[in-house]
Order: C-alpha cells, then sequence, then structure tokens
C-alpha cells in the first residue's frame, strides 16, 4: 500500500515548485480574508491541486486499468489514495504556515497560525477529501470534474466562513454556553474540528470502497 502512496507522490515530483509558489500566491490573493482565510486557502489549495493532479494522471495514463488487473485489492487501491491526500494536506500545511510566518517577520500585516486556526483548516482539508473521492471512485476523474471545480471553490471560503462568530440570538441558552465555551477553549476546538474531520474521512472512506468494489472498468 506504501508503494501506491509513494507512485502518487513521486509521479508529481516536478510539480513540487508549484508548492511553494501557491503558498506565497493565496496568502496575498486571499488577504482580504484574514489570517484563516489565507492559511486555510493555501492549505487547501496545495491539497487540491496535488490530489487531482495524482487523479489526473492515473486517468491519463489509464492507470486504473492496469493496477485493478494486479492481485492488488481495490480496499488497498482506495485507501492509498486517502492516504496520500493525508500526506498533501500535511504538506500544504506547513508550506502555508511558513509563508505565514515569513510574512508575519517581513513586517506584514499577517498573524501567526494558532491551534485554532490548524484545526479549522485541518477539518476543511479533510471535510474537501471526503467529499471528494467518493465521487471520483464512483464516477471516474473525467465525469467527476465540474463537481471538483464546485467543490475548490467551495473549500477556498470555508476556513474564512467557519472562523465568523456564531450568534447566539434565537439559539436555546444551554447551546449558547456551549459555543461561547467553545469558541474560547482552542484545545476543545482543535478537538472539536479533528475529530469531527476524522468520523468524516472514515465514513468517506467506507462509501468510496463500496463504489470502488462494484465499479466496473471497460
Amino acid at each position: 500500500m506504501l508503494t501506491l502512496v509513494f507512485k502518487d507522490i513521486l509521479v508529481q515530483k516536478n510539480r513540487l515548485w508549484l508548492i511553494v509558489f501557491y503558498g506565497v500566491f493565496m496568502h496575498i490573493a486571499l488577504y482580504s480574508l484574514g489570517d484563516i482565510g489565507a492559511y486555510g486557502g493555501a492549505a487547501v489549495g496545495i491539497t487540491y491541486i496535488f490530489v487531482l493532479g495524482a487523479c489526473a494522471l492515473d486517468d491519463k495514463n489509464r492507470s486504473e486499468i492496469l493496477l485493478n488487473s494486479l492481485p492488488i485489492s481495490r480496499h488497498s487501491l482506495v485507501t492509498a489514495k486517502y492516504l496520500t491526500s493525508l500526506w498533501f494536506l500535511a504538506l500544504g500545511l506547513v508550506v502555508s504556515t511558513l509563508a505565514g510566518t515569513v510574512a508575519h517577520f517581513a513586517g506584514l500585516d499577517r498573524g501567526l497560525v494558532n491551534l485554532g486556526t490548524l484545526a479549522v483548516i485541518v477539518f476543511t482539508g479533510l471535510l474537501f477529501i471526503s467529499l471528494y473521492y467518493p465521487i471520483y471512485f464512483l464516477f471516474g476523474y473525467l465525469k467527476a470534474r465540474y463537481y471538483n471545480t464546485l467543490l475548490f471553490i467551495a473549500a477556498l471560503f470555508v476556513p474564512a466562513l467557519s472562523a465568523t462568530k456564531v450568534s447566539g440570538v434565537g439559539l436555546p441558552a444551554w447551546l449558547g454556553y456551549f459555543l461561547e465555551w467553545f469558541n474560547r477553549s482552542q484545545e476543545a476546538m482543535a478537538l472539536g474540528f479533528l475529530g469531527a474531520g476524522l468520523l468524516f474521512v472514515i465514513i468517506s472512506l467506507l462509501i468510496s470502497i463500496k463504489f470502488y468494489q462494484e465499479r466496473e472498468f471497460a
């Protein structure tokens, strides 16, 4: 399975320069969305580019047909894609954090990343992965490309929207108190977002495995 992960990483080695470019570019392009929008846009954007890049190359080279002719279970093929996407998300987080940190110490109006910001970014990245792969494994890369574009546009703005304070107006008192405590405790926020994100990924993985096992290749 690790061989499949390395395959998806190595086939894109000539595009690694995009990581640095995109990390810097998104901090500039999404400057008006604040820290969480810029950090999140860069990290999720890098994840998007390389996840779809790996899938596009598989489609172009018809790698799926070859891999399915080998003694490799479809369960392993699907799981490897998810593991690869987690690697790309981690890479995006590192590059985005470094770009924002350099901007901060260079005197630009950019705050340092904190635990709460990282939690929202990780959740957004995991949510993107969870929503993308079931459609990909059900229909294939080409048939899912329009869905992918809409998903990416949404993913760019979810971090910024997630950072917006939830108003307690019209909410039950207990829920208002809980949200207030949740917003004040970065540790609770991080655990909550990470737990929810991992739950989505696990559910998505199970759905993707089911779709892919039933899929036929011409």
